[in-house]
């Protein structure tokens, strides 16, 4: 697994973007409570997440489906990185509720495209492998992020939010240049790079902020 470049800059995405979305559950309420805002309204910046969950994540799905996913999986991380970032500003419910929603539609797209994307890259006989990687990093950020979010939070929370930004950039960054690879005979990867992806995949749901994560990706100890 160590040979293959796009299995190690779809890691390096996982981690990223995953140090960000996790912030929903640790630094987000200090957050909102440090803009003199009751308890309700972070419970209910969570329920606006699960609500978009529920209505766009199959249609989302279906759509982004069709597209090669380095790009998707990039832009997607721009999304969620840009959504992070207007919390700098967002100090009301209303900008509050618009940065959620920003980078809930990112998380959305991101989180399928992905787990199909690392099934297609895992050769025959290792998908198993591929996939417990995936979860290995997705593990090493939920341990990560409130130890990082909430040091750096405690210095400055512009400087989080701005470094959550940060971080998704560099997320999009790394993934963007796969689909111009060529391999060593000098013809351009194709998609499906090894196989087909199995359409099951493109119906993972998954709700950081609300603590679930889609079955097919779900860490069987993470929770």
């Amino acid at each position: 697994m160590l040979g293959d470049r796009r299995l190690l800059g779809l890691l390096a995405v996982t981690v990223l973007v995953n140090l960000v979305l996790f912030q929903a559950q640790t630094t987000l309420p200090l957050w909102v409570h440090r803009q003199g805002l009751p308890t309700a309204t972070y419970g209910l910046l969570l329920a606006l997440n699960s609500g978009l969950v529920v209505v766009l994540q199959l249609p989302l799905a279906r759509l982004t489906g069709r597209w090669r996913p380095e790009p998707v999986i990039a832009v997607a991380s721009l999304v969620i990185a840009g959504g992070f970032a207007l919390l700098m500003v967002a100090r009301t419910p209303v900008l509050l509720a618009a940065a959620v929603t920003v980078w809930s539609l990112g998380e959305l797209v991101q989180w399928p495209v992905a787990a199909a994307y690392t099934t297609s890259l895992a050769p025959l006989r290792m998908t198993g492998r591929y996939a417990g990687a995936r979860s290995f990093c997705y593990g090493l950020a939920l341990l990560l992020a409130p130890l990082a979010g909430t040091a750096l939070y405690g210095w400055s929370p512009a400087a989080l939010w701005a470094a959550c930004g940060v971080a998704g950039i560099c997320a999009a960054a790394v993934i963007t240049p796969y689909p111009h690879r060529r391999h060593a005979g000098g013809t351009m990867t194709s998609w499906p790079p090894r196989r087909r992806l199995s359409p099951s995949f493109h119906g993972c749901l998954t709700n950081s902020a609300s603590n679930s994560v889609s079955a097919c990706q779900r860490p069987s100890a993470s929770r």
